[in-house]
């Protein structure tokens, strides 16, 4: 099934085109990222703490799901890279790969969607949890094949 959404009863439904069009790709992130954590914003206000903690549980769990490039610079492809990732200090949310940093999801970003509904299947707290939980203990059970098979080789 399609993924389907409405802006229409958000803050950012009333910012004039050019800020809208300068946003686009950041909006179309967090519209996808609705089906990562299974829920959308469509209760308005009430909704955005429980988009946070689903948020935060999301990027300690595997990553930030935005990233920003980081200063240091890209080197070719047969040199030893400058970067060794980035993990934001306070929050402990790692970025995934090299010459990014973390772009954490805050109120800030995400108060001017409040309102926004999709088609994704809300599930409870609990249901979220328990896909978390599924995703872990598949990497856990990856990780520990990869392990096995790096020593039998």
């Amino acid at each position: 099934m399609a993924l389907t959404w409405d802006l229409s009863k958000t803050p950012f439904h009333a910012w004039n085109k050019k800020e809208k069009d300068k946003a686009w790709g950041y909006v179309e992130g967090m519209i996808f990222f609705t089906m990562a954590i299974d829920m959308d914003l469509s209760h308005g206000e009430k909704d955005i703490d429980e988009f946070l903690w689903r948020a935060r549980c999301y990027e300690l769990a595997h990553g930030a799901y935005f990233t920003k490039p980081c200063k240091h610079k890209r080197k070719p492809v047969d040199q030893k890279p400058t970067c060794k990732g980035h993990t934001d200090p306070v929050t402990g949310v790692k970025a995934e790969g090299l010459y990014v940093k973390p772009a954490l999801i805050t109120r800030r970003h995400v108060e001017p969607f409040a309102g926004m509904s999709t088609n994704v299947a809300r599930k409870s707290r609990a249901g979220f949890m328990n896909k978390v939980k599924k995703s872990l203990a598949r990497d856990v059970a990856t990780s520990l094949r990869r392990e096995r098979e790096e020593k039998v080789g």
